[in-house]
């Protein structure tokens, strides 16, 4: 069983942005949370948009990694439960 408190906490860290799904095992949303979210879209929001868009942006896109985090661990713990008949 994973704490959904600890994938989210472990999302809350700055840099890199996603260390709560490499606790989750979920190496694909790692990879696009770090590489995807935090290195490429954040440079063409910050060429396109402006800095002041991106602080923006950027506290977004950490609240909903951490609520994902959150989620996902919520669902393996669901999932695992219902495999065991509990």
């Amino acid at each position: 069983m994973k704490r959904p408190w600890l994938a989210a906490l472990l999302n809350v860290w700055p840099f890199p942005l996603g260390i709560g799904y490499l606790y989750l095992r979920r190496w694909a949303r790692f990879v696009v949370s770090f590489l995807g979210l935090q290195v490429l879209a954040m440079t063409v929001v910050l060429m396109v948009m402006g800095p002041d868009f991106l602080r923006l942006f950027s506290a977004v896109v950490w609240m909903a990694v951490v609520v994902d985090g959150y989620l996902v661990a919520r669902r393996m713990n669901q999932g695992l439960a219902a495999s065991r008949g509990t």
